[in-house]
């Protein structure tokens, strides 16, 4: 499925990603993990052709897609949800859905799959993106997403501003979407208990570089980890 190897990434001249190397398998969820500045978003963005790439290969299905444009990478199957959501506020629920299909000129009936994972959505499908609380934008922005009917889903940090019970039904369905339609995720993730709940890898970041790489069980007894890379 995914294959990085060796990834350099730069922002402008000053360097971010130092020889990231990250396999993932369809059907699994990897969380990447870290303080803040270790490079989890900029490895996102590199991905995504967001951030230029000055060295390594990024492989989807064996194909390289390292400095691809982000419109040629999400229609190779790569699907994105940035820190933030970026929903848009003014058009509602359901205008918001059929342009995560378009952009990959798809059809714009909503699946009743997506209907399934999130049913707050189908209720609130005529309101205005902008008046759904956080929770609900996340779920939006993830549903939005999954229209482009991606291979891989990348997601930045999914349970920031979103109330607990919100951020177990996203887990939820984050799992459902590995194990029952067999999508590989990406996930930076800060909150812990959301990872570690989820992800069946754990990759933990510092400086630009993946310095371990363990599994949720592993993480959760090691408190030397996680004082180390987390500070929790």
């Amino acid at each position: 499925m995914l294959a990085i190897e060796g990834l350099t990434a730069a922002y402008g001249e000053a360097p971010a990603l130092f020889g990231v190397d990250l396999a993932l398998e369809a059907g699994r969820i990897a969380a990447l993990m870290g303080r803040n500045g270790m490079g989890k978003t900029t490895l996102l963005r590199a991905i995504m052709g967001q951030v230029a790439v000055t060295g390594g290969t990024i492989r989807l299905d064996g194909t390289d897609i390292a400095g691809l444009p982000s419109h040629a990478v999400a229609r190779r199957g790569i699907g994105y949800v940035p820190q933030g959501r970026e929903v848009f506020a003014d058009f509602t629920v359901e205008e918001n859905l059929h342009l995560g299909a378009l952009g990959h000129r798809l059809p714009t009936a909503i699946p009743a799959r997506l209907v399934e994972l999130f049913p707050v959505l189908d209720e609130r499908r005529r309101q205005p993106a902008g008046g759904l609380s956080g929770g609900e934008q996340q779920q939006l922005a993830i549903a939005r997403a999954l229209m482009g009917r991606p291979r891989l889903l990348l997601l930045d940090e999914p349970s920031e501003g979103v109330q607990p019970s919100i951020v177990e039904a996203i887990g939820r369905a984050l799992a459902r979407i590995a194990g029952e339609d067999g999508l590989a995720v990406l996930l930076v993730e800060q909150n812990l208990d959301l990872a570690l709940d989820v992800a069946t890898t754990v990759h933990l970041m510092e400086e630009g570089r993946i310095a371990a790489t363990t599994t949720p069980a592993e993480l959760d007894a090691d408190r030397g980890l996680l004082d180390r890379y987390l500070g929790v």
